[in-house]
């Protein structure tokens, strides 16, 4: 493994700020061998956790506990954590297990006094493991992201855990997004919100779709039993977050007003889509979502309103979203004759490439 890592100490927490943890050992890391620890820390800044080799008989795993990942100020540059190939980044609960609870906490400042911007994303190949007896929360300018080919598993790790409490808890007050053929089993997890504003839960269609299993080498018996206790047991003055993305396992529970079957995320941005075939052309609607209210919108070099529909030729397009704020996000899409492909981000100069 290379670390390369600048960090500092503050009060009781460790500062992980711009770090790159790069792993190429060419072998299976488990429980007992090869895995590495992170304890009551704050991640700041652009970090990336990349698994070099990404063949059959290697993989990583790197357990963090009691760790926060901090709301940055700027809304154009939320503070980001990326898991690159096949890495398991997996939240444990601190202490004993069986007796404690665990928090990871997105976008949220160490003061506790406001909330920034953060995300933490899993890209093609990735894992992102929590055990249960864990509080994830997710601030109202957070997200977790769960990629094309990435898995979420919800786990439980000691039968001595009281089943009244044997779960992990998202605290949706953010965005979680679960993206086209992406895997998450969440039998043993459920969702609760306050139903903020910010709120966004989207579950692509085909999440879940192909797979029988955790993607690539994080099988051994996991099935999808994913939705678990969604609608979530529900606390006094809280509701359930509505949902979009199309998913029929969820075709009973609250459905957001506008219904999309696509997402495409880029800094602190969302823009969900719809791209219908419409004889040879195409007609396309989308929303943005995230950053500051009032966008300006420009597609193929026009402006358009934001929420309407706008008929398109097949091919390459390109939609500019620019919000009060005035930070500005670029998102690239194509269609290839009945074939639909999503958004494509564009890498902003200085950001890691996915191994």
């Amino acid at each position: 493994m290379k670390l390369f890592c600048p960090s500092a100490l503050t009060e009781e927490f460790n500062i992980i700020d711009g770090c790159s943890f790069n792993f190429n050992y060419p072998s299976i890391a488990n429980d007992g061998q090869n895995n590495s620890h992170i304890t009551n820390a704050i991640f700041r800044g652009k970090n990336y956790l990349n698994h070099l080799l990404n063949d059959a008989t290697s993989n990583d795993l790197i357990y963090i506990s009691n760790c926060i990942l901090e709301g940055n100020d700027d809304a154009c540059n939320p503070n980001e954590i990326v898991v690159n190939g096949q890495t398991q980044f997996c939240v444990e609960v601190a202490g004993i297990v069986g007796l404690n609870h665990g928090e990871f906490k997105l976008g949220r400042k160490p003061s506790g006094a406001s909330d920034g911007y953060a995300k933490i994303e899993f890209k093609q190949g990735s894992l992102f493991t929590i055990y249960a007896k864990e509080d994830i929360e997710i601030n109202e300018n957070a997200a977790i992201i769960i990629d094309d080919s990435a898995s979420l598993n919800c786990v439980k790790k000691d039968a001595v855990v009281a089943a009244s409490s044997d779960f992990v808890n998202f605290n949706l007050k953010g965005k979680f997004i679960a993206k086209n053929n992406s895997f998450i089993q969440k039998q043993n997890g459920y969702i609760s919100s306050n139903n903020s504003s910010n709120s966004l839960l989207f579950i692509s269609s085909t999440c879940n779709f192909s797979n029988t299993t955790l993607s690539n080498n994080w099988g051994g018996g996991f099935v999808p039993n994913w939705k678990g206790n969604y609608p979530a047991p529900i606390s006094v003055g809280q509701s359930v977050p509505c949902i979009t993305g199309g998913h029929t396992s969820f075709a009973s529970d609250p459905q957001c007003s506008a219904a999309f079957s696509n997402i495409s995320t880029n800094g602190s941005f969302n823009i969900l889509y719809n791209l219908i075939p419409n004889d040879s052309q195409f007609d396309f609607t989308f929303q943005p979502e995230g950053g500051a209210l009032n966008y300006n919108c420009i597609l193929d070099g026009a402006s358009v309103v934001n929420g309407g529909t706008f008929t398109i030729n097949a091919g390459a397009h390109a939609l500019l979203v620019t919000d009060d704020n005035g930070c500005s996000s670029d998102f690239y899409f194509n269609t290839n004759g009945s074939l639909t492909i999503g958004c494509q981000e564009r890498m902003p100069i200085g950001d890691n490439p996915t191994p």
